[in-house]
């Protein structure tokens, strides 16, 4: 499939964005807003294949010999430019500039895809600026980001937004079953996730990750029970594994905030835990700042198991 069937979760963004197609009517250019992995690239690359479509209905049709070079990353009129390194720096906008100045090949349109905007340096964005303000007209640029406050506001007067939003757990959930995942890490997976299908996509395949959620739970369940042989079991299973200490205190806050949002139990084991967790909201709320104590001890280089033990004692005080 190479139409917009293909982006899920995103049906505001993707009817603005056929409009334009059937219409003709591309603006200069649009500026790809939200948060990671739900989407952006994958739209932004069916936008560009779309514009230049030899097809006069339904673009793109991913058939006439257009969309096939954008499908396979040749097309000679389809640009696209990650930050070098850590910034987008000015000889890249330069770079730009020159090429979009230059007659299209075989398209309609020269497409920037620029991935990554809020990267810029503020040379970059001044000299992009300049761009926008008297684009090319057979140019259509696309700037993705998912933090459009470190972007200039003059350069985002100069596009027309597009937002997409973060994704259902179901919707998410779905997309997993559908790559062939299955069991219970689909759906833990999916809440996890915070709406990003490709950060699920991540998390389903993270052994360590699993491991972490599991000593978590053990860890929670025995000082919500005042169980300390758990506790200490749990301690001795996360260093026996060697597991990063910021993942299992990220499971941990996760763990609390489900219980917070009366929402724990996405795993059928969790039912008990749903009930350990049976505390005030004043007492959740100190759980998880407990939790985020310890992660600043963690910060400031404490001893793991001493962090865990007193912990795991400020915990228990609350059951």
């Amino acid at each position: 499939m190479s139409d917009f069937s293909r982006v899920v979760g995103q049906t505001a963004a993707v009817k603005v964005l056929r409009h334009v197609l059937n219409t003709g009517k591309a603006a200069h250019a649009y500026l790809f807003t939200g948060p990671s992995g739900v989407g952006k690239r994958l739209t932004a690359a069916i936008f560009a294949q779309g514009l230049n479509c030899e097809n006069k209905l339904n673009k793109p049709c991913g058939v006439c010999l257009s969309c096939q070079k954008s499908l396979h990353d040749n097309h000679p009129d389809v640009v696209k430019l990650k930050p070098m390194g850590q910034s987008f720096r000015i000889e890249q906008v330069r770079q730009l500039q020159k090429l979009a100045h230059t007659k299209v090949y075989e398209g309609e349109y020269k497409v920037f895809i620029l991935e990554d905007m809020h990267k810029a340096t503020l040379q970059a964005s001044n000299s992009l600026l300049k761009i926008l303000e008297e684009p090319p007209g057979n140019a259509v640029f696309i700037l993705i980001t998912e933090n459009p406050q470190a972007i200039p506001a003059t350069v985002l007067s100069r596009c027309q937004k597009i937002n997409f939003a973060p994704l259902a757990s179901a919707t998410i959930q779905t997309v997993l079953e559908r790559h062939g995942y299955s069991g219970e890490r689909v759906p833990l997976a999916a809440n996890l996730a915070f709406g990003s299908l490709g950060h699920a996509l991540e998390i389903v395949e993270d052994e360590q990750l699993f491991k972490a959620r599991n000593y978590a739970f053990q860890y929670l369940q025995g000082a919500l029970s005042k169980d300390y042989f758990r506790i200490y079991k749990a301690i001795e299973s996360y260093e026996k594994d060697k597991l990063d200490m910021g993942q299992f205190l990220e499971q941990l806050l996760f763990l609390l905030r489900d219980a917070f949002r009366r929402d724990i139990g996405v795993l059928e084991q969790e039912a008990e835990l749903a009930q350990a967790l049976n505390l005030s909201q004043s007492s959740l709320q100190q759980a998880l700042q407990f939790v985020l104590v310890a992660d600043e001890w963690k910060r400031k280089q404490a001893n793991n198991k001493l962090i865990l033990d007193v912990l795991g004692l400020r915990l228990a005080n609350l059951a």
